[in-house]
């Protein structure tokens, strides 16, 4: 059975080998692996992991009308104004 390695055009830093395939470095976030490239939310701020480095933020919430449509990130929560 052939292993599907996945795309590594974006891959920043590249992992040894574990089989057939080399990986992009991952972060490790609370006992957690996180995947290079991915977002995610806790506790109102938003973490993002870019080849083994995580960064993290809290965003600002806006409401420029009663009933917005659009919503940026869906990671957090924002209060209702």
């Amino acid at each position: 059975m052939q292993e599907d390695c996945g795309p590594m055009e974006d891959c920043a830093v590249v992992m040894p080998r574990e089989g057939c395939c080399a990986r992009c470095k991952g972060c490790w976030y609370n006992g957690t692996e996180h995947a290079s490239h991915t977002e995610w939310g806790e506790e109102g701020r938003l973490l993002r992991c870019e080849a083994g480095v995580i960064t993290i933020s809290r965003p600002e919430c806006y409401a420029p009308c009663d009933n917005p449509k659009h919503q940026r990130h869906t990671h957090y929560n924002c209060p209702n104004v």
